[in-house]
């Protein structure tokens, strides 16, 4: 779940820059683009970030080619729930409370069955297991994600000719990227604007705390760094282990219809357990 880890972190960002108050007038689409600084020519590829009410999508690049496809993840704020869509397959995974404890309760059973085996072996042999159960984030149940955070540099910059002031991105206390934050007035916003996006990040935190190593993939938002941020991030550059490294901007905010249908798991589509990834 690493990759939807890294995505949902993004988007939950991303989030950030659209105003949900009058969102009866039709959703709200942030246009954004991703460069993957990685390769040797860096690609860039296209995404968005649609909210309506209470309600998200985001399709966030998967890899710097068209072939990688997409990370869509939907947010259901009247559902407190979670969706992480898989295209290529017409699969979904769905994170709320009930399937936190179903999947918690399985990942405890299998620790159990590995801990009552390790009693009979070598210690040489238990402490090669003990590394595979770190490696797996099975060594404790329920354990604490390093947070994601924002922690302001003092220093600006400027993003498609917007003025922002750069902050460091830290995973717990290691630095894994940098975000530039601008005035809510540049674009035409009030902070009010950003509650559905901070619901977002209380939720998300809530629903992957139960999850091994306390969040997706070892990452969980702070909401209540979400809640203190002081402006929109426009540009986010991430350099993580086992995730791309990339740069994504906004392009633009514009308001459109969107079909409800969006912010749901497409009909037909196999609902897939976590623990079959």
């Amino acid at each position: 779940m690493r990759r939807s880890g890294w995505a949902l972190s993004v988007a939950v960002a991303l989030s950030l820059v659209a105003p949900v108050s009058a969102a009866a007038a039709g959703a709200l689409v942030v246009r954004t683009e991703t460069t993957f600084l990685d390769r040797k020519q860096p690609t860039t590829r296209s995404g968005k970030v649609m909210l309506a009410g209470d309600r998200l999508r985001a399709e966030v690049p998967a890899g710097p080619r068209p072939q990688d496809g997409d990370v869509v993840l939907v947010f259901r704020g009247d559902r407190d729930a979670l969706y992480v869509l898989e295209p290529s397959d017409r699969s979904y995974v769905q994170i709320d409370r009930e399937s936190v404890e179903w999947v918690t309760g399985q990942l405890d059973a299998v620790r159990g069955e590995v801990r009552a085996q390790m009693k009979g072996m070598s210690p040489e042999t238990r402490a090669r297991m003990e590394e595979v159960l770190d490696a797996t984030g099975l060594s404790e149940p329920n354990g604490k994600a390093a947070e994601i955070r924002l922690v302001a540099t003092g220093k600006t910059a400027s993003t498609a000719g917007r003025s922002c002031r750069e902050h460091t991105i830290l995973r717990g206390s290691r630095p894994i990227g940098d975000a530039c934050i601008a005035d809510y007035a540049t674009l035409g916003m009030t902070r009010s604007d950003l509650d559905p996006a901070r619901r977002l990040a209380t939720v998300a935190a809530e629903l992957t705390r139960g999850m091994p190593g306390g969040g997706i993939g070892g990452v969980a938002m702070d909401p209540a760094a979400i809640a203190a941020l002081d402006g929109v991030p426009i540009r986010v550059r991430v350099r993580d282990e086992d995730v791309p490294a990339t740069e994504t901007r906004v392009l633009g905010v514009e308001r459109a219809a969107v079909a409800p249908e969006a912010f749901a798991p497409p009909p037909g589509w196999r609902k897939r357990s976590w623990l079959a990834q």
